[in-house]
């Protein structure tokens, strides 16, 4: 396999997005098309309807790829034997030929967290969202010692009013959000790193009436 980890980690969230924005149809198509859609005329109508979290994005995205990639799902081993023993790791990928080794002693070279997030109008992180930002972060660079040497990454599943999407927006959230994320690092913890946008790609989908368009994202960053 020739690709390096942040082109074959795009393609993984292209896949991903592809998964979700049929998911995101088919909501609609049954709210639209059912025989209660009154009932449901105050709620989004699509992936971002009510209850969807995180952990069932991952799960979605997690059972319909199982086919194109080779995936460990609520990884306990990652974080063992470290400060954060006891916790999940939410994605562990391998990439690569497997040489002598059977499938069952690979390893994951990428380990990945993923979390919701929100944004201001102005394209910040709410600051009550960046606690949670700065743990995941940490969290990931406190592995056990057999994956130091994993790729890290950190997802990102966010809504954007599209009638604030622009190109000029898109550089500025990129630019701001790039600078909130390596602002909340603790180098007193994680000394010389720092994480880039690898990845910032999305949908459109319908809020609560025909004028209300989102587009659903997905931004993954690489610590390094």
């Amino acid at each position: 396999m020739n690709k390096n980890f942040e082109s074959n980690m795009s393609e993984f969230c292209n896949h991903a997005l592809d998964v979700l924005k049929k998911y995101d149809k088919n909501i609609k198509s049954r709210i639209m098309k059912g025989d209660y859609s009154d009932f449901y005329s105050y709620d989004w109508k699509g992936i971002g309807i009510y209850s969807t979290t995180e952990p069932i994005l991952k799960y979605l995205i997690f059972t319909n790829l199982l086919d194109k990639y080779r995936m460990w799902s609520e990884m306990s081993d990652y974080y063992k034997d470290s400060k954060e023993n006891g916790k999940l790791l939410d994605l562990g990928l391998y990439f690569g030929d497997v040489n002598n080794e059977s499938d069952e002693e690979l390893i994951p070279n990428v380990a990945v967290e993923m979390k919701w997030t929100k944004l201001t109008q102005d394209g910040y992180f709410y600051s009550n969202w960046l606690p949670s930002i700065k743990r995941d972060i940490t969290k990931l660079c406190r592995c056990s010692p057999e994956y130091q040497y994993a790729e890290k990454y950190f997802m990102q599943f966010l809504f954007v009013k599209q009638d604030m999407f622009t190109n000029q927006f898109e550089e500025k959230l990129r630019t701001q959000l790039t600078e909130q994320c390596n602002a909340i690092i603790d180098h007193r913890t994680l000394k010389n790193r720092k994480i880039k946008l690898v990845f910032n790609d999305g949908f459109k989908t319908l809020g609560r009436s025909d004028s209300d368009m989102y587009i659903f994202k997905i931004l993954l960053w690489k610590i390094v």
